[in-house]
């Protein structure tokens, strides 16, 4: 954030290739398709890319509601995007975007989330009928219904747990699970498990454990396709 650019990192090596983008206080970022795109926390926009080249594509949105955005999901059934906002402590929806041309129609954005919480989500993700996120202030996981924006439930996880989800950074959905990046490395939580067992019963399986980590993560797949993020 602080170098107002997006870098690009061998995959394979972890070795530095070269810078991707510019965008100013650059924050969370999506492949979606074939392209990248990035949000600006400072300029209250989000930006598009080509996946390939870092050529820009126009611009997904921008909106007084998106300041200090900190992360966003596609919902990749509709193309809509769900901004989290750590000013309003809350999710914002945007619009899916319209092509003109090689460009791209500024989508309209609105708040999500009906009611606002009480910390600011750093991280989610979307799957079936719902949005999973997670906050560092908070020892759990929020759902909310993907159609409506209202607050399912609230996973809290027992005390006497392991201490990766002490402080929640991100969250992603893979395979019926849920993986949570926190401060002790990173955990699975089996979706039917959290929907179904009673909370003193949650237990998070250890996926990675890294102590003192403040982290966001993707997932990369194998098939060149599904890297350029074609599902």
């Amino acid at each position: 954030m602080n170098n107002d650019r997006v870098i690009m990192y061998n995959g394979s090596t972890g070795l530095y290739q070269r810078k991707f983008c510019d965008v100013k206080w650059p924050r969370g970022i999506v492949f979606h398709y074939e392209d990248l795109y990035v949000v600006s926390s400072a300029n209250a926009a989000i930006y598009r890319f080509n996946g390939m080249t870092g050529a820009s594509r126009g611009i997904l949105a921008t909106s007084t509601l998106l300041q200090s955005a900190t992360t966003f999901a596609f919902d990749r059934w509709t193309n809509r995007s769900f901004v989290a906002v750590e000013k309003l402590k809350g999710i914002v929806e945007v619009q899916a975007p319209m092509p003109i041309g090689d460009q791209f129609s500024t989508s309209e954005s609105k708040l999500w989330s009906q009611t606002p919480n009480r910390h600011p989500i750093t991280g989610l993700d979307v799957h079936g009928q719902s949005l999973y996120a997670v906050s560092p202030y908070t020892k759990g996981i929020y759902s909310y219904n993907r159609t409506t924006g209202e607050l399912i439930s609230f996973f809290s996880m027992p005390e006497e747990s392991t201490g990766h989800v002490d402080r929640n950074f991100d969250v992603k959905v893979y395979d019926g699970s849920l993986y949570v990046c926190g401060s002790g490395g990173i955990q699975i939580w089996r979706i039917s498990h959290l929907l179904n067992a009673h909370e003193s019963d949650r237990r998070g399986n250890t996926f990675a454990e890294v102590n003192q980590m403040v982290c966001s993560f993707i997932f990369i797949h194998t098939t060149w396709d599904t890297i350029r993020g074609i599902p």
